[in-house]
């Protein structure tokens, strides 16, 4: 008897299976059959025609104009990020280097300052 329970599980997720199959194959032929109707709809129909290409491109320019402002913000914020980190790069070296600066125009004044005193009368 336990045979004969498997039996109908495998057989009923078989039935299952091909009842998916065929709804996808009823779906994929009714798919067929409007995209044909619609096809033979606009031969026949040429101001349908223009009205579907004027449709289909309005859609396409909005759908590229938002992603281009989806790109320059993203632009945007690379910018900023990139501005940001050399803005603390170049604040850390300045940082290292200024006290080496210092010390430079604090010898060059004091050097300056004694040629000048020993050059007065």
């Amino acid at each position: 008897m336990g045979g004969e329970q498997e039996d109908k599980e495998l057989y009923g997720d078989l039935n299952l299976n091909l009842d998916k199959r065929d709804a996808e194959m009823t779906d994929a032929h009714h798919y067929s059959r409007r995209r044909k109707r619609f096809t033979r709809l606009l031969t026949t129909n040429p101001p349908m025609k223009d009205a579907v290409n004027v449709a289909v491109q309005l859609q396409s320019n909005k759908l590229r104009e938002e992603a281009q402002a989806e790109n320059d913000e993203i632009l945007k914020q690379i910018d900023s990020n990139i501005k940001a980190i050399i803005k603390d790069q170049v604040k850390t070296q300045v940082s290292k280097i200024m006290p080496k600066v210092e010390k430079y125009v604090t010898e060059s004044l004091g050097v300056e300052v004694l040629a000048r005193s020993s050059n007065q009368p």
